[in-house]
């Protein structure tokens, strides 16, 4: 992985003609802690791995009612990663990138960056035509029985568990590498909280701005493809499909097709000029979000 900032200062000056220096320094101190600090973001972290299991047990085996006392036995076993659900998973995230890096797009320049000289990136936006390749490949997949949508809802509990193993290898991963390259920004030198949200700002595999990938595309498609998979399996079980269930596909539709249709606004937005990529994107946009 690169990473598209690094931390050098800047010589450049911004649209004003002010001296970019200064916004680096500034940049570059202290962040003011969020989230009620390292103790809040680890409980954060913390529940964010047992609500969602907990959830999902209370609505496979217990009718949807909460308990006080779920089988954590039930949930080991049945939401253990299998090799199966890895391979829909991550076969999913490698087939979303390589679209992402080869289909062709609207070029679009985010905010200029203070510690890069006020330079602009580049990103291709080329979430669209991704999607209805996307939208083209599922049905296709699950009409010919090479990977029926079903398997989503059949596996739900060990994909969602790949999920969160991967977000959280991810996060340990670029959260190493960037200090390693010194390219880090605003750090509060604790380690709990600089790990919960991140150290790097705008990271790269390739020509593809993995914080914009994650964020704009994976975990609403997913979302989406969840959707499907439960329709197709009340239509399996029930023989219809039922009118809530049509309006919660509809919903999920409209909102991640205006997503991928509108991402070249996310370009300038808050959460690529400025927010980092940490943990708490990394988690929510891989397996929270969507699960």
């Amino acid at each position: 992985m690169s990473a598209a900032t690094t931390a050098k200062k800047p010589t450049g000056k911004d649209a004003n003609g002010n001296t970019l220096t200064k916004a680096y320094e500034a940049d570059m101190k202290r962040e003011t802690l969020e989230f009620g600090g390292p103790i809040g973001c680890l409980l954060i972290v913390i529940f964010s791995h047992i609500i969602p299991y907990y959830l999902w047990y209370c609505l496979e085996f217990n009718n949807a009612q909460l308990t006080l006392k779920p089988d954590i036995s039930l949930i080991i076993e049945r939401a253990w990663p299998t090799w199966f659900a890895a391979k829909v998973y991550l076969g999913f995230i490698l087939f979303q990138y390589l679209l992402a890096a080869w289909i062709p797009g609207f070029k679009h320049h985010g905010l200029p960056l203070p510690h890069e000289g006020g330079q602009k990136l580049e990103y291709n936006c080329n979430a669209i035509q991704a999607w209805y390749v996307t939208l083209i490949v599922v049905p296709v997949l699950h009409v010919t029985g090479i990977l029926r949508l079903t398997v989503l809802m059949d596996h739900f509990a060990p994909i969602f568990t790949v999920a969160m193993l991967f977000s959280n290898f991810v996060a340990l991963w670029v959260y190493v590498v960037t200090i390693a390259k010194g390219r880090q920004h605003r750090m509060s030198g604790n380690f709990i909280y600089d790990y919960f949200m991140g150290a790097a700002l705008n990271p790269r595999i390739g020509t593809v701005d993995m914080k914009m990938f994650t964020e704009a595309r994976l975990s609403w498609i997913v979302l989406f493809l969840l959707t499907c998979s439960a329709a197709c399996k009340m239509y399996e079980q029930q023989g219809h499909v039922s009118g809530s269930m049509i309006f919660m596909i509809t919903a999920h539709f409209l909102y991640a097709n205006a997503i991928m249709k509108g991402e070249e606004c996310v370009v300038t937005s808050w959460d690529i000029f400025y927010e980092k990529w940490g943990w708490l994107l990394i988690y929510w946009n891989l397996a929270g979000v969507p699960f």
